[in-house]
């Protein structure tokens, strides 16, 4: 049992050695079930130990304290409460959140009281009854205030570790006389079958299951699959799974720091198990979305069916399976096994850059001048898609104020391929302008011409806005390698931007 150590949110346990024998049964039972729990065995040697328990209080993200006659006495106990209770107002006074910012749960674990100062704090925090009560009978309580979630790594608790059902598994030499998936324990091509969802050459973790994804990077998940019977059942039909499906979850985003889950299922009509399933947890350190490479899927087998693509019914209903043909059939035998295998692409979420400025001498320019009666005004509006993906019917269209008028021909349109520039039509100020599509990265400059009234006869402000509207492309559609990609579009994003003119007469 070790301290937690990561980069998640932890469990920060206040005890006294003397209840260590129950607190150690405590946070073990806590680890279990997922939770990182943070506690002094975690001191390394060498290190200034006070500062670093003042470090984990501030950077918890949950803090207990076990109550008993020997931590109401230690000193030391008492300056992490001090310290936590402190750290819990801190963070509300900052509105980083609400108290659930910082639970502090107090477990009693005899009829000891408190006084003083102490008592004023834990009787203001939530309690969990402990006296008399065992390890785990404490911890159904701990769980079920749900004070703790934040601290818990959902991804691992699964029933049967992340794969599923719980299956003891068979043996290589000792096949089963009946139909199963994937449950052989020592397969000598792919392992445990069990673990049949993988990812090849990322960064991955001590945890076979958890990987590490950077937006940029393609990955390739590979599923096996093998009906586990004994291939001499297949001549009476007794050993042939049927109606084999395979179906994948892929996450459409990455929260930065948070786990998603890519899970595969494998279903049958009359195996041992009807249907199995495996899960991988995916961390990203960014806000990213999660986009499969059109036609990457595939299935790998020894029969007629080698190297044939997948539809993409894989992400949704499910793809079936086969030797020959896709029938949904597959006899016993590692000679029937077969691999699926497909890429997914993760890119950083970003944003599409907006601005609109004015200069009245062309050279500079912001969203705030001040101008007079006559003066020729130049706009500028730019925009770069800083998105994770294309962006299409990208329109502009602006408005204008009474006291500014819009000088005909003078729209133009700097951007690639038109680097020098390209006149617009006269409709900016009317029903706008559809510019196409802008790839990602790309840049733009639409520019045009104003002039401020000369009958303007008081000092006022004039306040002009730019709006944009654009549909985030998805995916492309193809429909087959010789035709024009098809945008599978997002719905629409409305931004907008203003400059004003403060005129002096």
């Amino acid at each position: 049992m070790k301290a937690y150590t990561g980069d998640q949110p932890f469990i920060f346990v206040s005890y006294a050695h003397a209840d260590r024998e129950i607190v150690y049964q405590i946070i073990e039972l806590l680890q279990n079930n997922g939770y990182h729990v943070w506690y002094d065995e975690g001191l390394h040697i060498g290190n200034d130990w006070r500062d670093e328990l003042a470090n984990k209080i501030q950077f918890c993200r949950a803090f207990i304290f076990m109550q008993s006659s020997a931590s109401i006495k230690s000193a030391f106990c008492k300056d992490e409460i001090y310290a936590a209770d402190s750290e819990m107002k801190e963070r509300m006074n900052n509105n980083i959140s609400d108290e659930d910012s910082l639970p502090f749960l107090t477990v009693r674990l005899d009829e000891s009281d408190v006084s003083g100062g102490l008592r004023m704090i834990l009787n203001s925090k939530q309690k969990v009854n402990g006296v008399n009560a065992s390890a785990k009978e404490i911890i159904q309580q701990l769980i079920s205030s749900s004070k703790l979630d934040a601290c818990r790594d959902q991804f691992r608790y699964v029933e049967g570790v992340n794969w599923g059902p719980e299956r003891s598994g068979y043996y290589f030499d000792d096949c089963p006389d009946h139909r199963v998936l994937n449950s052989v324990i020592d397969n000598p091509i792919y392992g445990d079958e069990r673990h049949f969802l993988s990812i090849d050459n990322p960064l991955q973790s001590e945890d076979d299951h958890l990987y590490t994804v950077i937006p940029g990077n393609i990955y390739t998940v590979q599923i096996i699959y093998n009906n586990d019977a004994r291939p001499n059942t297949n001549a009476s039909g007794k050993g042939i799974a049927d109606k084999v499906k395979v179906s994948v979850k892929l996450p459409d985003k990455l929260t930065a720091n948070k786990l998603e889950i890519l899970q595969a299922d494998i279903s049958s009509a009359n195996t041992e198990h009807r249907n199995i399933w495996d899960q991988i947890a995916l961390f990203c350190p960014f806000d990213a979305v999660v986009e499969y490479i059109p036609a990457s899927g595939k299935i790998y087998n020894y029969g007629k069916l080698n190297n044939t693509g997948l539809s993409t019914e894989l992400f949704s209903t499910g793809d079936y399976l086969g030797f020959n043909k896709v029938s949904g059939k597959v006899p016993a035998g590692l000679q029937f096994s077969g691999r699926i295998v497909f890429d997914f692409q993760v890119k950083a979420i970003r944003q599409v850059f907006f601005e609109r400025t004015v200069s009245v001498d062309k050279k500079n320019y912001s969203n705030r001048i001040s101008v007079r009666p006559g003066d020729i005004l130049t706009f500028r509006i730019k925009i770069k898609n800083n998105h994770y993906n294309d962006i299409g019917y990208v329109t502009f269209r602006d408005e204008l104020p009474e006291g500014l008028e819009y000088i005909p021909d003078t729209t133009i349109l700097y951007a690639i391929p038109n680097v020098t520039g390209r006149k617009l039509c006269d409709a900016i100020t009317k029903n706008g302008i559809n510019t196409g599509l802008f790839g990602e990265g790309v840049s733009g400059v639409i520019q045009y011409k104003a002039k401020i009234s000369e009958d303007i006869s008081t000092s006022c402000e004039l306040v002009s806005k730019s709006h944009l509207w654009f549909n985030p492309i998805k995916e492309y559609n193809y429909d087959s390698p010789e035709h024009r990609r098809k945008p599978v579009l997002d719905k629409a994003v409305d931004m907008h931007s203003e400059t004003t003119c403060y005129v002096h007469v």
